[in-house]
């Protein structure tokens, strides 16, 4: 899988830490870049814009509200691509065109998903991006109800 190669996860992680810098009003939390796929929480400190999901981006692009979810994802997807490109570690797509993205609303939801993410990597034998999972009742009992994606 692509992102277990050491060089592209740390440009991943490096792109990712960049993120408040050409977005002030986001600062970052816990993040997690797994073989397949990344987990992070990111807090949009300014009034809520909402979240529009990636589509075609041509069409797209004039609706897009500045410093919204969609903008930073679109923009961490766009500039992690060049890199990896640049360093000649990839050639073709490595992102899917659109995003899974939860509203976390308490603190007590905000430490689950935490735990979560920082748990994932011990964890990603029973990860429902992992194409080689292995079923665990345990491990859906705990984390189905983040894991389903609506």
């Amino acid at each position: 899988m692509l992102f277990e190669d050491p060089l592209v996860k740390d440009t991943l992680e490096l792109t990712w830490q960049e993120v408040p810098e050409h977005f002030p009003h986001a600062s970052l939390d816990v993040f997690v870049v797994m073989p397949n796929h990344m987990h992070a929480i990111l807090h949009l400190n300014r009034p809520p814009v909402g979240s529009q999901h990636a589509g075609n981006l041509l069409e797209a692009r004039a609706a897009l509200l500045p410093g919204s979810l969609s903008v930073v994802i679109r923009s961490f997807k766009s500039a992690s691509t060049k890199r990896l490109r640049e360093r000649r570690l990839i050639s073709g797509r490595i992102w899917q065109s659109n995003y899974h993205d939860r509203v976390i609303r308490t603190d007590r939801e905000l430490d689950r998903v935490r735990e979560y993410i920082a748990l994932n990597p011990l964890n990603w034998q029973h990860d429902q991006d992992n194409l080689e999972r292995t079923a665990s009742v345990e491990y859906e009992r705990a984390w189905n109800w983040l894991e389903a994606h609506t």
